[in-house]
């Protein structure tokens, strides 16, 4: 099993620059009934954490493209990012994040108007709820990007996983509001025990 020193499912610059306009391709790449394996730790589409990006392809049936490389500390990461796919009748840019270990992180974006937003909110919630339970937890708190401090609504599903945890991560950010638009992000990922907080003022 891969060990990952990480403490954030997807860090908001990055989120805030993936934001795309409509798009029309169906994606394959999230199905919320797949999220959980015969052990009960959350996975990405039944399969074990640890996949190549060939194997994520072949998987899903997306090109992946170029990746972006990152840093976080002395561990470096790279992402892939899709643009204009499919999910529940909107638009989201899909991002995948992988170590030398693999694929580690898998998330879900889209920049929609107030309203349209907070449907999307409560449907996802609905669903989560129905397949895995209530989240483990639920909180409203600040999130500091760049010299704004952004309002954040964060529902977290915790799963162990060997020698850490698998979570489900679902937000809804004014990320935009004086435009009347928020971002909302989904994800789900798999973490080292020891290299993470619960605090959600902490990590993003």
């Amino acid at each position: 099993m891969k060990k990952v020193n990480t403490n954030f499912l997807l860090s908001l610059p990055l989120l805030l620059a993936s934001l795309t306009a409509c798009g029309s391709k169906e994606t394959p790449a999230i199905d919320l009934e797949k999220l959980q394996n015969s052990q009960g730790a959350y996975v990405y589409l039944e399969t074990d954490w640890g996949a190549s990006p060939t194997e994520v392809s072949e998987l899903t049936g997306l090109e992946l493209g170029s990746p972006m490389g990152m840093r976080d500390g002395d561990r470096s990461f790279q992402v892939y990012t899709i643009e204009d796919q499919r999910f529940l009748g909107k638009s989201w840019t899909v991002q995948y994040q992988f170590d030398e270990d693999g694929l580690y992180a898998f998330s879900i974006n889209t920049q929609q108007a107030t309203d349209q937003a907070s449907k999307l909110h409560d449907q996802i919630i609905q669903k989560l709820t129905d397949c895995y339970g209530e989240p483990d937890l639920t909180e409203e708190s600040p999130l500091t990007y760049e010299d704004r401090t952004l309002s954040r609504e964060a529902r977290r599903w915790y799963a162990p996983l060997e020698e850490g945890e698998t979570v489900l991560n679902l937000n809804l950010v004014d990320a935009l509001k004086e435009t009347g638009q928020q971002s909302l992000s989904f994800g789900v990922m798999y973490r080292q025990e020891g290299s993470f907080s619960r605090d959600l003022t902490q990590s993003s």
